[in-house]
This record gives structure tokens, C-alpha cells and sequence, in this order.
């Protein structure tokens, strides 16, 4: 069974034990808060039904993510990025298996928790962020959606589940070199700036922005207030130029398989 944990508040990791390469502990010990487990008060066999259920629904968000990031590759590949902050995830060519297919395979053989992929979106929105931040464009596109899907989903494993597979196996599923999947990992920690973290109440807001995208509602003002220029904003912007107009709120301020080898 999954070890799923379902967005629950992780607490903090030694930035030495993010880049173990050996699988362990993830959350650990008092890693959860009280207030912010609504399990607390359940019988071991409770526990364990609830979380089995609760990874069994959350299932569906595998495909969604992936979704999400090849409709914005489409998007990107087709406008202008002259400005593009070239990284270490840029590929020299963009690599021949499909975002859908590649993130169907991590989540098969990683045997990771699907929550994972969301958090990773969230991961994913805290680098783009950190680049801006630092006067840099970041695009997610052809070139480097699959090293970043997978850095940042690896990342998600190795801060919540309880088991996690070494990074040597990480780097058979995602097709790249070992020492290449180290340094796409000591990067995007230090791109995202070692926050990790993820609250219960930020993930639950990440899981139901994605289910609304995928049913066609609008974002809501909430999800803006945590993140009103992420992935989930951005694919919306970009619909909304062929269909209605989409503006976040007045009082949000904004500004915040072989994978071929690095350009």
C-alpha cells in the first residue's frame, strides 16, 4: 500500500537528508501537527482503511497534473521565449515520450504517493516563482517539463512518504544519468529555495483548484491569494485568450523512455 499522506503539514528536513540517496524516513516523528492531523484520534486499523481510501481518491490527480503541464508545454512551445533563463533541466532536444506518458510511468514505478504530484505542482510554481523573484523567466515547455516533473515529484517522495526508492533507481525510471538526477536535485532545492513545507490548507486548495480546472470552473479567490501567478493561473490566462477574460482579484499583488542529455 501507498504510504499517502494526503497533504498533510510535513514538517522540516535537514537540507543533508533531502539529498540521501538511500531510501528512509520521510515526514518522521512529530513531523505532523495535532491541529492539522484529522486522524489523530483513530484506531491503527482506521488509520490505515482511511489512508487506503484516501490515496485510492486521489488517484485520478496523476493524470490531471500531467494535463495541466502539456497544455502549458503547447502553449509555450508555440509563443516567443527569446528570454528564456536557460537551467540544467533544459534539454538539448525535447525528448520523444509524451508529458502524460512520462508522468504515467514515475507514478508505476516510483510507486510514490499520488498526492506527490501535487505537491509537486505546488514545487514546481515556488521555482518559477524564486526565478521571477531573482529577475529571471522561467517557461515550462518541451525542453525541460520532464526533468522538472520529475526533480520536482522526486523531491515530493523523499519530504512525505515514509519509503522512498534510492536516486540511482529515480534515475532508470526518469531515463537520465545518476549524477545528472543529483545535480537536477541540488538545483531545484536550491530554486525553490529548500521550502518544502506544504500545509494542509495550501495542498487542499492546490487538489481543488486542479479538480476545478479539469471540470471547466474558474479559479476561485481563495487559491488566488496563495498563488495568483501559478501553473493553475497561467493555463487559465492563456484559455482565456480565445475565450472570456480571466484577472485576478484588485487586492492580490502579483509579481511572485530516454530523456536526451542537457544543452
Amino acid at each position: 500500500m501507498q504510504a499517502a499522506h494526503a497533504g498533510e503539514a510535513a514538517g522540516g528536513h535537514d537540507e543533508g537528508a533531502m539529498m540521501e540517496a538511500d531510501g528512509g524516513a520521510g515526514g518522521g516523528p512529530g513531523a505532523i501537527l495535532a491541529s492539522d492531523n484529522p486522524m489523530e484520534n483513530l484506531s491503527l486499523a482506521e488509520f490505515t482503511r482511511e489512508m487506503k481510501l484516501d490515496a485510492d481518491q486521489q488517484q485520478c490527480l496523476v493524470p490531471i497534473v500531467a494535463k495541466l503541464l502539456r497544455q502549458m508545454v503547447d502553449a509555450n512551445d508555440k509563443a516567443e521565449l527569446s528570454n528564456d533563463h536557460i537551467t540544467v533541466f533544459h534539454a538539448q532536444k525535447a525528448p520523444a515520450v509524451s508529458v502524460i506518458d512520462y508522468a504515467e510511468r514515475i507514478a508505476k514505478y516510483s510507486s510514490c504517493s499520488y498526492c506527490c504530484f501535487v505537491v509537486g505542482v505546488i514545487y514546481i510554481d515556488r521555482f518559477i516563482q524564486q526565478q521571477r523573484q531573482m529577475k529571471k523567466d522561467f517557461h515550462v515547455h518541451s525542453l525541460n517539463v520532464h526533468r522538472i516533473l520529475l526533480s520536482s515529484v522526486m523531491v515530493a517522495a523523499k519530504f512525505l512518504d515514509d519509503f522512498y526508492y534510492s536516486n540511482e533507481f529515480w534515475a532508470k525510471i526518469g531515463g537520465v544519468p545518476n549524477n545528472e538526477l543529483n545535480t537536477l536535485e541540488l538545483e531545484f532545492l536550491f530554486m525553490t529555495n529548500f521550502d518544502l513545507h506544504v500545509s494542509r490548507s495550501v495542498y487542499d486548495s492546490y487538489r481543488e483548484e486542479l479538480l476545478a480546472w479539469e471540470q471547466g470552473q474558474p479559479m476561485t479567490r481563495a487559491h488566488h491569494s496563495i498563488m495568483p501567478w501559478g501553473l493553475l493561473y497561467e493555463i487559465r490566462r492563456i484559455a482565456s485568450r480565445v475565450d472570456e477574460v480571466v484577472t485576478p482579484p484588485e487586492d492580490v499583488v502579483g509579481g511572485v523512455m530516454e530523456v536526451e542529455g542537457n544543452g
